[in-house]
C-alpha cells in the first residue's frame, strides 16, 4: 500500500509539472504573460513562415510570429506579436529574410529613413516583393552562363576559324610600322 502511495504521488507531480511548463509556455506564446501588441502581414504562399519564427526591426529581434494561416486565394496571412518597448516606425516594409542555413525564415521589418510615427497595435505592414527563390538564381546563372558560352564561342569564330587572329597580327605591325614612320619623320 505504501509503495503504491509513492508511485501515485510521483506520477501526480510529474503530471503537474508538466502541466505547468506546457501552460506557461502557452500563455507566454498568446501574449498573456508578455507585454505584446499585434501587427499583420500578407505574403505569397511559399513564404516558409512558421509560428514562433522570430520578426526582426531592422535586423534585431523584437518579437515572434504568433500565427500564420493559408488562405485559398495564394495568400498567407500573418499575425506578429512585437515586445511593447520596441516601436515599429510607420512606413516599415515587412520582408522575408533566411535566418538559419536550414530554410527558418524570419520577418524583417525595414524601417524608411525618415519617419516622424510609429503604427500603432493591430496596424498591417505592407510586404515587399519576396526575395528570388534558389531556383530563380539558378535559372539566371544558367542564362548568364550561356550568354558567356555564346560569346565565347563567336569569339572563336571570328578570331580562330575565320583568321581573325592573323588578321590582329598584320593589323599590330602595320601600326609597328606606322609609328617607326611617325618617329623617324617627326626626329
Amino acid at each position: 500500500m505504501k509503495r503504491r502511495n509513492e508511485v501515485l504521488v510521483g506520477i501526480f507531480v510529474t503530471v503537474a509539472l508538466i502541466v505547468g511548463i506546457l501552460g506557461t509556455l502557452w500563455l507566454s506564446r498568446s501574449g498573456l504573460l508578455s507585454d505584446t501588441y499585434p501587427l499583420y502581414t500578407r505574403f505569397r504562399w511559399g513564404a516558409n513562415l512558421k509560428q514562433g519564427q522570430e520578426v526582426w526591426l531592422a535586423g534585431f529581434a523584437i518579437g515572434t510570429v504568433d500565427r500564420v494561416e493559408l488562405r485559398p486565394d495564394g495568400w498567407l496571412d500573418v499575425w506578429m506579436s512585437v515586445e511593447d518597448k520596441y516601436n515599429v516606425p510607420d512606413g516599415s516594409i515587412a520582408q522575408l529574410r533566411s535566418a538559419s542555413f536550414f530554410g527558418d525564415m524570419a520577418i524583417n521589418l525595414e524601417p524608411p529613413l525618415n519617419f516622424r510615427s510609429s503604427v500603432q497595435p493591430g496596424d498591417t505592414i505592407p510586404a515587399a516583393a519576396p526575395p528570388p527563390t534558389m531556383d530563380a538564381l539558378l535559372a539566371r546563372l544558367d542564362s548568364v552562363s550561356r550568354g558567356v558560352s555564346d560569346v565565347a564561342q563567336a569569339f572563336e569564330i571570328q578570331m580562330v576559324r575565320e583568321g581573325g587572329i592573323q588578321d590582329l597580327r598584320g593589323t599590330i605591325a602595320a601600326t609597328n610600322r606606322l609609328i617607326r614612320q611617325i618617329s623617324q619623320v617627326a626626329s
